[in-house]
């Protein structure tokens, strides 16, 4: 999940500040991208520690099918952003996108909140394969940082410590926004992924989303149970290797 969540805001950050750069002449200061690396970071440290339930058995990672995924979550990221700047216009306050050098400054400042908010709530859409709400819940320590972290941003922008002060009501405006977006993909999310399986002819499209490939523990010798946490001989090799060389020590 984590893999898929960094992949997927790598694709939606660069590809988005791309074409806001090349196709809207518009750009970003540099302390805005340092700010949503920064605080994305210390917020997904408490993803070690999540409660998403282990496969029984030691899994075979599909990289093809994780970066199909990754992408599919990042262009659709890109889309949501896109839209909202353009469409800022119709939703926000007149100094949105305004020709001016404050209304510039003030389109940066309500932009990085809307991409920082959406990035903090994805991790909740790829943590699983069906519904957010379908597995076990995530540790407090995940959910209260990811809070935590928007929260905070939204204070920063709507105090104006980052510059333009950003009105109250453009805020929730971006919140409902990304919460409209977050709901709405993570609906889409298990159709769309099943049918990028099969327009890639993936074999395993018709198991169960909750059921992940696994693969086979190494044969190993009566009593060498501990190597089945291993995917490959190598585990098994090294605790095999491990345990004679103490018997020959003994």
């Amino acid at each position: 999940a984590y893999v898929i969540y960094r992949i997927s805001v790598t694709v939606q950050v660069v590809t988005f500040l791309t074409i806001i750069s090349f196709a809207y002449n518009d750009a970003f200061i540099a302390l805005y991208i340092i700010l949503l690396a920064l605080f994305n970071d210390v917020t997904m440290i408490t993803v070690s520690y999540d409660t998403v339930p282990p496969s029984p058995r030691p899994q075979v990672t599909d990289v093809p099918r994780m970066l199909r995924t990754s992408v599919a979550f990042g262009l659709c990221m890109t889309c949501q952003s896109i839209l909202f700047y353009v469409f800022g216009e119709d939703l926000l306050s007149e100094t949105f996108r305004d020709h001016t050098l404050r209304g510039s400054a003030y389109t940066q400042a309500v932009i990085y909140l809307q991409v920082s908010i959406a990035i903090e709530m994805l991790i909740f859409a790829t943590r699983v394969e069906g519904p957010f709400y379908s597995s076990a819940p995530p540790i407090a320590s995940l959910a209260g940082s990811v809070l935590l972290a928007n929260v905070g941003v939204t204070l920063l922008v709507c105090s104006g410590l980052l510059g333009p002060r950003v009105s109250w009501a453009d805020a929730a405006i971006v919140w409902g926004w990304d919460i409209a977006w977050f709901l709405a993909m993570d609906a889409a999310k298990r159709p769309t992924l099943a049918a990028l399986d099969r327009a890639c002819g993936d074999a395993a499209v018709d198991r169960e989303p909750s059921t992940p490939r696994q693969c086979d523990p190494p044969p190993l010798h009566a009593g060498d149970g501990l190597a089945y946490v291993f995917c490959s001989d190598f585990g098994a090799t090294f605790i095999s290797d491990g345990r004679a060389a103490a018997r020959a020590r003994a």
